[in-house]
């Protein structure tokens, strides 16, 4: 017995038979190491997993993580696709608009609303 084995159970032959212990920061192994966890599958896939395990006669947990090792592992496969390219066209002018004329209203409306807020006292 130590401060980081106050009762004992390092010492044990084989720790992880022990059926009832708390799990505390001072036990030496892993706290993780009877973890299991539970996966909910939907019975197609189920079906495809069980087909799998049949084929490569390897147990259920072997066959489910080579499968999800697949999944995750490979990038998905997109189509080739053209390039997206915008056609440019002229579009002009209606006719009758002069584009000389779009400077000149421009000004004309500067003028207007520095001689609106000059007779409203400079208040914007």
């Amino acid at each position: 017995m130590s401060m980081f084995d106050p009762i004992g159970l390092l010492s044990c032959p084989r720790p992880r038979e022990i059926a009832v212990v708390h799990l505390d920061s001072i036990i030496g192994w892993h706290h993780d190491a009877l973890v299991r966890t539970t996966v909910t599958l939907d019975p197609d896939v189920e079906r495809m997993l069980r087909e799998a395990m049949h084929r490569s006669r390897t147990s259920f947990k072997m066959t489910l993580n080579a499968a999800i090792r697949a999944g995750l592992g490979s990038k998905p496969r997109r189509a080739p696709s053209r390039p997206f390219v915008i056609r440019a066209r002229p579009l002009g002018l209606r006719v009758g608009l002069d584009p000389a004329g779009f400077n000149k209203l421009a000004d004309e409306l500067e003028v207007e609303a520095v001689l609106e807020k000059t007779r409203s006292g400079g208040r914007a």
